[in-house]
């Protein structure tokens, strides 16, 4: 059904691209939530600094644009959303992946590297990211 209605649009003259975003936990050195759990709050902008401050150039360096970051309504979750450009299909297919159809395991590994990535980061940042 999904890939009728991309074919449909592409008919039509427009192509489909998505959007990912992620959510992370953040926590201290101390293992405390870095922010308190306010959704979209700005007062808390200064302490997630230091881990977007170290993960938009890695991020660039991969040729993907940060184009969001905010806080969320669980202490030390934040949101973190890259920019929908149809590029990400290649990096996707490239990687031997359908963008369409993910089988459970290959999203799951998929997830898992994201994630060690961004705690790598975090941890240059001195940030424990969940």
């Amino acid at each position: 059904m999904l890939r009728g209605a991309l074919v449909q649009l592409r008919d039509v003259g427009y192509d489909a691209v998505a959007a990912i975003e992620y959510e992370v936990r953040l926590r201290d050195r101390d293992d405390r939530p870095v922010t308190s759990g306010i959704s979209y709050s700005a007062g808390e902008v200064a302490a997630i600094d230091p881990f977007v401050s170290a993960l938009r150039p890695a991020l660039e360096d991969l040729g993907v644009d940060l184009t969001a970051v905010h806080t969320e309504a669980a202490p030390g979750l934040i949101e973190l959303n890259l920019a929908a450009r149809p590029e990400m299909r290649k990096r996707l297919e490239g990687a031997g992946l359908d963008m369409l159809v993910l089988n459970s395991r290959q999203m799951t590994e998929l997830i898992r590297s994201d994630a060690e990535k961004y705690a790598r980061v975090a941890r240059q940042a001195g940030i424990k990211a969940e």
